[in-house]
């Protein structure tokens, strides 16, 4: 199966002695299903950042040496993937609920 890699910071761990990036990968057919059913710029980013959040979570896609992505996190947004904009990419931080743009 396909898929696009996003990373995520994961800045609990930014205080060791290396900051620990964890690499997410979503499927590329979730990737599609957002592009279908989001028409707008701000609903397909929304989307797309729910996806990162759900399959960087151990419980989806175990990945043993990285913790699961939380609250706190910054995600890499690579915006080669939206449709919307020409960007390289935007920083989004996990918020408690939700994400906010840095």
């Amino acid at each position: 199966m396909e898929s696009t890699k996003f990373k995520v910071i994961l800045i609990y761990e930014r205080f060791t002695e290396k900051q620990q990036v964890r690499e997410v990968s979503v499927p590329n057919w979730e990737i599609d299903q957002v592009i279908d059913c989001c028409p707008t710029e701000e609903k397909y980013t929304a989307a797309l950042l729910e996806k990162i959040f759900y399959y960087g979570q151990n419980d989806f896609q175990d990945n043993p040496e990285r913790r699961s992505v939380s609250v706190g996190d910054i995600i890499v947004l690579n915006k080669c993937v939206s449709v919307f904009s020409s960007d390289f990419f935007d920083l989004w931080m996990v918020s408690s609920s939700g994400f906010s743009p840095l």
